[in-house]
């Protein structure tokens, strides 16, 4: 008896883990006006027991960022709901290994934050979502500004 329970058990657990999203839509990302998503580090999941991804189905996040100068602004969004996402940090790392910096957006998922330096990648995480990677092609993400 002890063995069938056990049995039936995982079958349920690996059951209950999908390989799909189920209709979650995508993170996307947009630099300038520009859509970027190819830019995505890893956009479509891949979840599944051993995957990349695990079995836990998370929300996606949105990025629309600006630039003017050294300055930065944009969204950060629920990728289904379209609403911001308050307080999701964003860690900015530099394409001369100068030490990693962080921004995190406001109670309607706005983003304001200078950087002096060229970056090449974003790290955006906000629990109940999964993580954002971007990036940027050729190492710099300014390498498209103007």
């Amino acid at each position: 008896m002890t063995h069938r329970l056990t049995g039936i058990l995982l079958l349920l657990f690996f059951a209950s883990c999908s390989e799909s999203h189920n209709g979650i839509p995508l993170s996307e990302f947009s630099y300038n006006g520009k859509t970027k998503n190819e830019w995505i580090v890893n956009r479509i999941p891949v979840y599944g027991t051993g995957k990349r991804d695990g079995c836990e189905i998370l929300k996606e996040i949105s990025l629309e960022l600006e630039n003017s100068g050294n300055r930065y602004t944009g969204r950060i969004f629920d990728s289904k709901s379209d609403s911001g996402l308050a307080n999701v940090k964003v860690m900015i790392r530099y394409a001369d290994g100068t030490a990693p910096s962080e921004a995190i957006s406001d109670q309607d998922g706005k983003l304001d934050f200078t950087a002096d330096e060229i970056f090449e990648k974003l790290i955006i995480w906000q629990t109940g979502y999964r993580v954002l990677v971007i990036q940027s092609h050729n190492n710099k993400l300014q390498a498209l500004v103007k």
